[in-house]
């Protein structure tokens, strides 16, 4: 396997989630790394990683995600 690299951060579990499912949906192999607070489950950065040859089309797509979302 060759060398990952992070395409989003976010505070939102819920959120990453999704796009990490949205990614893997269109092929896109891709991953969740979190450095959550154990004494604080719901504070800490979530990252988006995804491989290097496939982190080009894994940003226009979380890009299109993003340009479609409700203020």
């Amino acid at each position: 396997m060759g060398n990952w690299t992070t395409v989003y951060n976010s505070n939102d579990r819920i959120r990453t989630e999704l796009i990490k499912n949205e990614l893997i949906n269109k092929g896109i192999n891709a991953v969740i790394l979190d450095k959550i607070d154990g004494n604080f489950p719901v504070l800490g950065p979530i990252a988006i990683h995804v491989p290097e040859e496939q982190a080009e089309e894994a940003l226009k797509y979380i890009e299109d995600i993003s340009l479609n979302e409700e203020p």
